[in-house]
């Protein structure tokens, strides 16, 4: 992380300098000098590192130093450019002052500044000196000139990421059919249908495929997916079903502050009346089926064919639970199956039409399959990362070397492949930062792809903005899917913990994820604060010294209040208060914050008429009522509709109705990718498909009535890929031939259509789909 942090403070400094400011001018020699010292220390790093892999001791301390002395020094840039942006935001007599002249204030903080950068020059002296001594040579200056390697991804980025679904389910055809009839059978009783297999074998893929098949979306009338993992808490998973079965029932916040005998008891209140299955995943301990029902019995059997999927490495686990049960072992894939998966991933048909000799790759191949031992997981990340190097010589190191699935020998070798094949420093360091993450978490991408722009590790490149490349690294990193993350994860958990407390361990950054309580000390130099399920004691007292905080994740927390001064956080771009109990409405002074980015809140705010939000590329909101907001709804309108520049819109009202107003908003964001709008009262029809987002890929749309056919209009949206809609009223319902060109998946709920006319040629990709609910 040593090269992210120079590079960090190189462009901070160009950042100032391009301010062109004369407040700073006493001490913009000193920056110059600075800056030229650390592009010189940059050159050193590449040669102080492989010492530092060779074994030497001091070699890897005075990586440190330098990863440190860059920290520093971005500290104190970032402190002179907040001293900048602070003054061109005063206002009135004393704001023109201070923009042209220097108040004494001012002098005392550039004092200040100047004497600290001195002291950061000395100490990077000390560092060339150690290194002469150390004889480490500098290698050039890759700051200037790093290669732009992270320009250089596969062309076949788009295609990578056409498909909805992530994972291949192959050699399953029979399980799949078996279960699914296990699951649908006549048999009334409340039973269990538990997977069986080691780990890697195609458990939870396999489970994921029929739990989102069209047959068991129409045959239950409510379903629910719960990951349990090793380490879990019985209430946090009834919460998680709780949130999944009642969406509308109860706001998120109101379910996070129930007891567990509560949440228990409401739950079988409402499955008791319902056909349901509850999936639960990667069950690993015996007495989990009796934590979840310690409080009483969550699951009613009433009768009507209910059931509950499990799946667990041990056989153990499924005979424990005391009602019928069916068991089902998973059996590995034989050669022809193995080949098929395999090739699917390192031969896909776009890759393989352009391989001259495909037959050596084939016949090499099907020896690596037969490597991976009929284990899924094991051909799908073996053959992904095999498609990232299509030469014989590479795919016959592999074949060659002694990788073996015992105890995840294979998994270790391919993630340290993975893991030294990126192209740079700044991707290994995103690469990094997942194992960051309990392994029971699950990481959205969007989550990544912030923290990694918090932290600087994702610098401008040419014609991309660092959020595009990030999504750019997470491509070339193979972890998009979701059992990919996992898989990672718990690899880096395993076998890297040491890389990753070197890595991470520094002052900038707070990650806690169900800590009870915490008191924040005052940590001037915080860029990242992220905090999930917690009381945090003094946040409205520690967060005004907090400049130079770049990502706020407030999470299911409870006695936080934002005060006032949250409007002095220049550099934040992420705020994410989602289900997190406020004190105090979320203050006017949030939306003076130029450089925001992201805006995930739950409740209300203060809106303003005179918003600085630019940057603004996503804006969440999560609320039961107006009244949070102490602001007419036409003020809430107005405010939203001033911005043009979202990529992702969500309005997410579970007790009060979206103003009708707010759709004929769309037409103002044309940039938009996702939209979610849950829910109107009564649309008379949607506005005309001109007036959406011609490049929406994702819309969500909840009413209560939608009066006239809403195909027609969303249908000629050309790049909509996932699409859910709700309440639409009338008798007929069409899609015609060149409708729906790019959808892979259509979720209906709500529709009282009798007739639906699809014509031939609509909805060609359609992959996932359900019928009416």
């Amino acid at each position: 992380m040593a090269e992210s942090a120079v590079s960090a403070a190189v462009g901070s400094i160009s950042n100032l300098a391009a301010q062109e400011t004369s407040l700073l001018c006493g001490v913009m020699d000193e920056v110059g000098f600075l800056k030229a010292e650390l592009e010189r220390l940059h050159g050193f790093l590449e040669d102080a590192k492989h010492k530092r892999r060779s074994g030497d001791a001091s070699a890897a301390v005075l990586v440190g130093q330098i990863r440190d002395a860059a920290y520093d020094a971005e500290n104190v840039i970032e402190a002179s450019e907040y001293m900048v942006k602070r003054n061109k935001l005063k206002k009135g007599f004393m704001g023109a002052i201070s923009r042209y002249a220097r108040l004494p204030t001012d002098l005392i903080a550039l004092h200040k500044i100047g004497v600290e950068i001195q002291w950061i020059r000395r100490k990077i002296s000390e560092i060339f000196y150690s290194a002469n001594r150390l004889k480490i040579v500098g290698l050039g200056n890759p700051t200037t000139d790093i290669g732009h390697a992270d320009d250089e991804f596969p062309q076949d980025y788009d295609i990578m990421y056409q498909n909805f679904e992530d994972d291949d389910v192959v050699g399953f055809d029979n399980e799949y059919n078996e279960i699914v009839e296990k699951l649908v059978e006549q048999e009334n009783e409340l039973s269990v249908v538990s997977i069986v297999a080691m780990g890697g074998a195609g458990k939870t893929t396999l489970a994921r495929k029929i739990y989102n098949s069209t047959r068991i979306r129409n045959h239950f009338d409510t379903t629910a997916w719960v990951t349990v993992s090793q380490k879990f808490k019985g209430i946090d998973l009834l919460k998680d079903i709780m949130r999944q079965i009642m969406p509308n029932k109860l706001e998120s916040r109101e379910i996070d502050q129930m007891q567990e005998l509560e949440v228990g008891k409401k739950i079988h209140e409402f499955l008791l009346n319902k056909r349901y299955v509850v999936v639960l995943d990667d069950v690993w301990a015996t007495d989990t089926w009796n934590q979840i029902n310690r409080v009483g019995k969550v699951f009613p059997d009433a009768n009507n064919g209910s059931r509950v999927l499990l799946t667990t490495r041990k056989e153990d686990v499924a005979n424990h639970i005391e009602m019928s049960t069916y068991i089902h072992p998973l059996k590995l894939l034989d050669d022809e199956k193995s080949w098929e998966l395999f090739s699917r991933k390192s031969l896909p048909s776009y890759k393989r039409s352009s391989l001259q000799d495909v037959n050596e790759f084939e016949e090499l191949g099907r020896k690596l399959a037969r490597k991976c031992n009929g284990l899924p997981l094991a051909l799908a990340v073996l053959g992904g990362y095999l498609s990232k190097n299509l030469n014989i010589q590479a795919w016959s190191d592999i074949f060659k070397s002694r990788i073996s699935t015992k105890n995840g020998q294979m998994m270790r070798d391919i993630l340290a492949r993975s893991y030294n094949d990126l192209p740079n420093n700044y991707m290994k360091s995103c690469f990094l930062y997942i194992a960051v993450f309990p392994e029971d978490y699950s990481i959205s991408t969007a989550d990544l792809v912030e923290l990694w722009t918090a932290e600087c590790f994702v610098q401008p490149r040419r014609k991309y903005k660092p959020e595009e490349l990030a999504y750019k690294y997470i491509s070339r990193a193979e972890v998009s899917s979701f059992n990919t993350m996992t898989f990672y994860r718990n690899s880096f958990h395993h076998f890297f913990d040491d890389k990753i407390l070197q890595a991470t361990a520094y002052k900038r950054t707070i990650l806690g994820f169900s800590v009870p309580s915490m008191f924040l000390l005052k940590l001037k130099f915080l860029r990242v604060l992220h905090v999930e399920n917690s009381t945090i004691n003094n946040f409205s007292m520690a967060i005004s010294e907090c400049i130079h905080l770049r990502h706020l994740i407030l999470r299911n927390c409870v006695s936080v209040r934002l005060p006032p001064s949250i409007g002095k956080l220049l550099y934040l771009q992420t705020i994410d208060l989602r289900r997190t109990i406020l004190e105090s409405i979320v203050p006017e002074s949030l939306w003076n914050i130029a450089s925001l980015k992201h805006v995930y809140l739950s409740g209300g705010f203060y809106p303003t008429r005179n918003g600085k939000q630019k940057e603004l590329r996503t804006f969440h909101l999560e609320t039961s009522s107006f009244n949070y907001f102490r602001s007419s709804a036409s003020a809430i309108v107005k405010f939203l509709g001033q911005m043009t520049q979202l990529v992702t819109f969500v309005l997410d009202f579970s007790r009060t109705d979206i103003p009708v107003e707010m759709i004929k908003m769309l037409a103002n964001m044309p940039d938009a990718v996702e939209i979610l709008l849950r829910r109107f009262d009564v649309l008379d029809k949607l506005p005309g498909s001109t007036l959406f987002p011609q490049c929406l890929r994702q819309l969500d749309l909840f009413a209560n009535v939608i009066k006239e056919d809403p195909m027609p209009i969303v249908e000629k949206l050309p790049c909509l890929v996932v699409l859910s809609l709700s309440g639409y009223q009338g008798r007929t319902m069409s899609c015609s031939a060149q409708g729906f060109p790019r959808l892979q998946r259509l979720d209906l709920s709500v529709f009282y259509t009798e007739e639906w006319i699809i014509e031939i040629g609509a909805l060609p990709r359609l992959s996932f789909g359900s019928s009416l609910v």
